[in-house]
């Protein structure tokens, strides 16, 4: 069955609230707006991620335009990048994951990186993809555990386990790379 225009409009609320909060994070000279970011992830599931969920399923469809906002701010940073020459590393919190795409592009693409390589399972991890999933949407979406496990369909203490496993892993990679 279709999605209503309420509908629509419901999701398309959702998707601004949680573009303006990756947003809001990001310093004051970015050049998103988050209608843009919201317009760039819509864009993106209408060519492709969209029909594998029905619009009736909001979490579901938040759930890939998060997924699809992520990868326009990595786009967004590897542009800002190519613009500059990479500075020094310096040690972050992977919380502000989002504020990177300005102010560090080169460490988000690390990130982006790592989250990919998490995901694709390496030796001695279980459930990496899982893991990156989650870490995804805690990092790149600002969704609570509680949304997490709604969206993913696991209890919200396996989304809290795979998120902390997640930031340590990408922490411990990340040093390794500086050092």
């Amino acid at each position: 069955m279709p999605a209503t225009h309420q509908e629509l409009r419901t999701i398309y609320g959702e998707l601004r609230t949680v573009a303006r909060a990756l947003l809001r994070r990001e310093p004051y000279a970015h050049t998103l707006e988050s209608c843009e970011l919201v317009h760039q992830a819509w864009a993106r599931l209408l060519a492709g991620d969209l029909r594998q969920v029905a619009l009736d399923e909001p979490q579901r469809v938040i759930a890939l335009a998060v997924t699809n906002m992520r990868r326009e701010l990595v786009d967004h940073a590897r542009r800002r990048k190519a613009a500059k020459r990479p500075t020094g590393r310096t040690r972050v919190d992977l919380a502000d994951a989002p504020d990177l795409s300005h102010q560090q592009p080169e460490l988000l693409l690390a990130v982006d990186r790592l989250l990919d390589e998490l995901e694709a399972g390496p030796a001695r991890v279980r459930n990496g993809a899982r893991k990156a999933e989650a870490a995804r949407y805690a990092l790149y979406g600002g969704l609570s555990e509680a949304e997490i496990a709604e969206v993913m369909g696991v209890p919200k203490s396996t989304v809290g386990s795979d998120v902390r496993f997640a930031k340590a892993w990408l922490g411990a990679r990340l040093d390794e790379g500086a050092g």
